[in-house]
């Protein structure tokens, strides 16, 4: 999966939501794929431009163990 910067997803988001371009014509225009733009329309009509902000988290290599440790026992 691509991954796309936050500028890119809210330039992208603001240009379809002024209703000039449809769907397809915003995704073609921005260079994203048509399924990302519509979640992310969907996002920051629910959440604004926090739900465009990615959630990914990385946790360390111990925090992990601890888990899988917990999980175990």
């Amino acid at each position: 999966m691509t991954k796309y910067s936050l500028e890119t997803k809210i330039s992208s988001v603001e240009h379809y939501m002024k209703g000039t371009s449809s769907f397809k014509d915003t995704a073609n225009l921005f260079g994203v794929t048509l399924t990302a733009l519509k979640t992310w329309v969907a996002q920051y009509k629910e959440q604004g431009t926090e739900g465009l902000t990615s959630r990914y988290t990385n946790y360390d290599i111990r925090f992990k163990m601890d888990v899988i440790s917990y999980m175990n026992d």
